[in-house]
Formats: C-alpha cells, sequence, structure tokens
C-alpha cells in the first residue's frame, strides 16, 4: 500500500503492476466539489486488463495537488473506479526501489513528462484475446459504443490473435502514436468503419 493524500483525503493506493494506467481512486473517494477539470466516462475504465466488469459511470480529472510520501505533485490525472491503486503510467518516469522488509518504496524521477490526457474518447479490454470497447467518453459524440468488438486499427488486424499476441497489443497499443485511426467495428453482426481524431482533454 501506497498513502497518498488526493482531494485533501488520505487513501491507501495499491501498487499494482497490472495497471497500465496512472492512479485511480474508489468512487466513494470522489468529490466533484473539489475538482475543477473533469472529464466523466461510462463503462469498465481498467483499460488493458483481461476480462470485464459490469459497466458504471466514472469520471477521470486533475488535482491540484497530490502528496506521495514526502513529495507532492501538482495537476495529476486521477480516474475513479472500484479500487484505489497506482499504476505503470505513473512509475515510468522513476527509478524505484522496493523495500519489501521495510515496507517501504523508494523513486527517483528521471523523466518530467506532465501527463496528458489524449484520447480517440474510447478505451478497450481484450476479453479471450480479442479487443473489446470497454469505456467511453461521455458527451464527445464518438460513434463507438461499449460492446463493440474491434476488428481493425488502421488495417492491423485484431480479430485473430493468439494469447501472446493479445498482450503485446495490451501494452503497445495500435493507435497510441496516431493523430487519426480508421477503426473498424463488429456490432450486433453489422460491420461498421469509423474514422476518429485524437483529443487533449483536461488541458
Amino acid at each position: 500500500m501506497v498513502l497518498a493524500k488526493i482531494l485533501d483525503k488520505k487513501i491507501e493506493l495499491t501498487f499494482d503492476t497490472g495497471f497500465t494506467g496512472r492512479l485511480k481512486i474508489s468512487d466513494s473517494n470522489y468529490n466533484s466539489k473539489k475538482v475543477k477539470q473533469a472529464v466523466e466516462t461510462y463503462g469498465t475504465n481498467s483499460v488493458g486488463a483481461f476480462g470485464a466488469g459490469k459497466p458504471l459511470p466514472g469520471y477521470i480529472f486533475r488535482t491540484d495537488e497530490l502528496a506521495l510520501g514526502n513529495q507532492t505533485f501538482q495537476n495529476e490525472l486521477v480516474m475513479t473506479g472500484s479500487t484505489s491503486l497506482i499504476g505503470n503510467e505513473f512509475f515510468k518516469d522513476f527509478i524505484f526501489i522496493m523495500d519489501w522488509k521495510n515496507s517501504k518504496i523508494y523513486m527517483k524521477r528521471i523523466k518530467n513528462n506532465p501527463p496528458k490526457l489524449e484520447s480517440f474518447g474510447f478505451g478497450y479490454r481484450f476479453i479471450d484475446a480479442k479487443p473489446v470497447v470497454a469505456f467511453v467518453f461521455k458527451d464527445n459524440g464518438s460513434p463507438v459504443q461499449i460492446g463493440d468488438s474491434i476488428l481493425s486499427i488502421n488495417t492491423i488486424d485484431l480479430d485473430h490473435l493468439d494469447k501472446e499476441s493479445a498482450c503485446n497489443y495490451m501494452i503497445n497499443r495500435v493507435e497510441k502514436d496516431y493523430k487519426t485511426i480508421e477503426i473498424k467495428v463488429k456490432r450486433d453482426g453489422k460491420i461498421l468503419d469509423f474514422k476518429l481524431d485524437k483529443n487533449e482533454y483536461l488541458k
């Protein structure tokens, strides 16, 4: 557990190496009155994990200040969900040492990349090695819907993956370096093609 202070509240975050996001707090710890900027989402926002949960409303927001150990971080991105986690996206800017004996994590910053929220307005998870849309940004007008099965992104076939390939694309997202994507999905037996632009949120 890592003790943090977010939205003026002390929260225990679980260090989860399987969580590809930055920071997540449980829904009960979210206080909209203390948040200046937020994006509302709907679905299961643990993007990248195998399996699926029940779709629920959620938020991605910026904190004015986040205290973690003896360090303070400004303008961090945090999402809400069923649990409170700290993940790989946050730690990628650090070298860290786990002291299991004393239950401590020592961190040294090696990069300073201010977190950006860039998205095509949806996120997906792999279920039985097939990518399925797991959450969407509300009110952004995206034609993609929760439950859509993704067949391809920019001509990369995602419909015939083995577990190893699915794991690779789970970590190395096809769309991450593109500003525009062409996506083919299957919905209720119909094949649909969409062209989507990446947007930056919570600037």
